[in-house]
């Protein structure tokens, strides 16, 4: 339902607001900082999974960007094009160009 854009989970106001209210005051600044943290990494190792096919070629290319220094990110992103490419017609699953959040 998150792929079809049925549901949308907004971070901000979901989460971050309810959060930021329960955790007032200065004694849970620390506590505040580890979740920041914790969301600043999760957020940059985030995939993006973006298929494009060439017209006159007919191949589906699949484009990951990754952060270079970070080996788990690299693994996990070409673990996901061997997924991608044993789909029985990636085209098909997911249209071209589109964009995933894996």
């Amino acid at each position: 339902m998150l792929l079809r854009r049925d549901i949308r989970i907004s971070y901000r106001q979901e989460l971050k607001a309810p959060l930021r209210e329960i955790l007032q005051g200065g004694e849970l600044e620390k506590l505040r900082g580890k979740l920041r943290d914790a969301h600043l990494e999760m957020k940059n190792e985030r995939l993006f999974v973006a298929l494009h096919m060439h017209a006159g070629d007919g191949n589906v290319h699949t484009n990951i960007p990754v952060h270079s220094h970070n080996y788990r990110m690299l693994h996990e992103a070409d673990r996901i094009v061997d997924q991608v490419m044993h789909l029985p017609n990636p085209s098909m699953v997911l249209s071209p160009a589109s964009t995933v959040l894996v």
